[in-house]
């Protein structure tokens, strides 16, 4: 063949090439170019087409990833346990519940036991004289007062031994008041001609029940979450059946002298210059305009000695501002006071204005928590961040053990700013600019920084706590309401629920026992004949109470 090209088509001296082809050899070789030139085309278009389907799988891969931290942490959510539990806990870290124990008294998540160990020397058994005693006698029958072998009589030595047991009675009881009647002998025309003693103090009018039973009517249901059916089941076990509608209409006719406390206390509640304040989902059953669920919220605010609860259709910053009397306008303008505030990072907090912010690092701590749940290649990392805060939390517990301006003070104080700004501040900068660092991890490093300055404010007002768990503690009582009674059947219910859960906490926080303080109010508007107001009302502040009252009604601590 390349005999016969080399005699037809002389060959090139400079390209070793064959003259110019016939035209069958140059449409063969524009074919060929043109092949060549397709399959570098579409070599470049599969290669495009290659990293693009590259970069899809790994956004699928992430955003599988991603679903999987969500449905674990769900998970977690719906059937896990409610708090972070750990090996050990310290009571300068974030509080935790602890543990159960199995019945030989050991933990069985590891985490040691609460109460005392077994083997230890006891302390003795708690006699209680606090409660009031009744003294019983027991006798021998009169055929063992004698020796059953020759009869002589037993001598009664002037010695007895006691037995004690703590009895717990619950007794219904029918009281008739007879009032005594008197006729007058005298002919003055004023005077009626029969007096009657006058009626017991009753605080409804034509009322059925005594004080003491609508305090413990309300007690069982708003402190101790117990619902109307199950209460009116105890009553009707007791001997006593009562329709719904009479329970119910005692707790609504009770409002009116509960007002003036709550409104009170709310009032001493937004005047403090630092609060802590959280909210929590109630329902409501009734038709609201403007909203197409029947979900409404329950605020707390907190400060030193009160805690106020308030309902709202909204979770929007409305409540807070409406509560601390924020942006009223020109014409009124509030009072400019420097307060503090401490929350998790919810949004409606961060609109309100004249406020310094503090975050809860329990919310923070939380997040790293979370990140290791959904993705188990962060569980070290999430560990040591943890061990970060537990330290946070023991050095300020320290200096908050310290005298202030005393040396200790200065050297925690010191110890406490240089472990924030070293073993915290420059750790989470040099995470974030290492580019090997996980996503997930990178978000949570994003959130802490964008609340530093909030998360840090306790270095300067060391009055200010390191987490919000004081306003989750008070909300527990509600959600285990929510839990067991649902909500509220009308809003003057779900208001009257926030009434008697702030006057029952603010009473608490200035260790009252709430049965007795609720009494002793409404005891006293009984008495009046109407809700109390003025110096008669401000008896019963509970921040401002004098030490008769204060013995009177403390919560007994021994």
């Amino acid at each position: 063949m390349e005999e016969l090209l080399r005699e037809d088509y002389p060959v090139t001296e400079e390209l070793n090439l064959p003259v110019p082809l016939t035209p069958f050899w140059i449409h063969r070789a524009e074919f060929w170019k043109a092949e060549a030139d397709h399959l570098a085309a579409l070599n470049s278009e599969l290669t495009a087409e290659n990293g693009r389907q590259a970069r899809l799988i790994a956004d699928l891969q992430g955003q599988i990833e991603a679903l999987t931290a969500k449905v674990k942490d769900l998970a977690h959510r719906v059937f896990g346990r409610k708090t972070e539990k750990e090996t050990s806990a310290a009571q300068d870290q974030p509080e935790q519940e602890s543990s159960k124990t199995d019945d030989q008294g050991s933990s069985k998540e590891g985490a040691p036991c609460r109460g005392q160990k077994r083997g230890a020397p006891g302390h003795g058994r708690r006699r209680h004289p606090e409660l009031p005693t009744i003294e019983e006698i027991r006798d021998l029958p009169e055929y063992e007062k004698h020796c059953p072998q020759c009869g002589l009589p037993f001598v009664l030595l002037p010695i007895t031994e006691p037995s004690e047991q703590i009895d717990w009675v619950v007794r219904l009881e029918r009281r008739v008041t007879k009032r005594l009647c008197y006729r007058k002998t005298c002919q003055c025309p004023d005077i009626p001609g029969i007096i009657t003693a006058p009626a017991p103090p009753k605080l409804i009018k034509k009322g059925l029940f005594t004080v003491d039973f609508i305090v413990k009517l309300l007690v069982l249901k708003y402190l101790l979450s117990m619902p109307m059916n199950r209460i009116r089941g105890y009553l009707r076990l007791e001997g006593l059946t009562l329709a719904n509608g009479t329970l119910t209409g005692v707790m609504q006719s009770v409002i009116p002298f509960l007002e003036p406390l709550y409104s009170a206390i709310r009032s001493r509640n937004a005047a403090s210059d630092f609060l802590k304040a959280d909210e929590t989902g109630w329902k409501v059953f009734i038709e609201t305009a403007g909203k197409t669920t029947r979900r409404w919220w329950l605020w707390v605010f907190v400060s030193k000695d009160t805690a106020a609860f308030i309902l709202s259709p909204s979770r929007s910053s409305e409540t807070p501002k409406k509560h601390l009397n924020i942006d009223q306008g020109e014409d009124n303008p509030a009072e400019k006071i420097l307060r503090i505030m401490l929350t998790d990072f919810f949004s409606a907090y961060r609109v309100l204005k004249d406020i310094l912010h503090a975050w809860c690092w329990a919310h923070m701590r939380r997040k790293f928590i979370e990140a290791a749940r959904g993705y188990q290649q962060l569980k070290d990392w999430s560990e040591r961040w943890v061990d970060r805060i537990g330290e946070l939390y023991h050095l300020n517990a320290i200096r908050l053990a310290t005298k202030p301006d005393s040396p200790e003070w200065a050297e925690a104080e010191s110890r406490l700013r240089r472990f924030v700004e070293e073993g915290i501040y420059a750790v989470w900068i040099k995470e974030l600019a290492d580019p090997s660092t996980h996503h997930a991890a990178k978000d949570v490093l994003l959130s802490m920084q964008r609340q530093w300055d909030g998360l840090t404010l306790f270095l300067d007002f060391p009055e200010v706590p390191l987490d919000n768990n004081e306003c989750e503690r008070l909300l527990r009582t509600p959600v285990v309401g929510r839990k067991n009674f649902y909500g509220s059947g009308a809003r003057s219910s779900g208001e009257l629920a926030a009434m008697l859960w702030s006057i029952l906490a603010t009473a608490e926080m200035n260790d009252l026992n709430p049965i007795l303080f609720l009494t002793a109010l409404l005891g006293a508007c009984a008495e009046k004949g109407r809700p109390l107001s003025g110096p008669e009302l401000e008896r019963f502040f509970p921040w401002a109470l004098s030490e008769e009252d204060a013995r009177a009604w403390g919560r007994d601590t021994s």
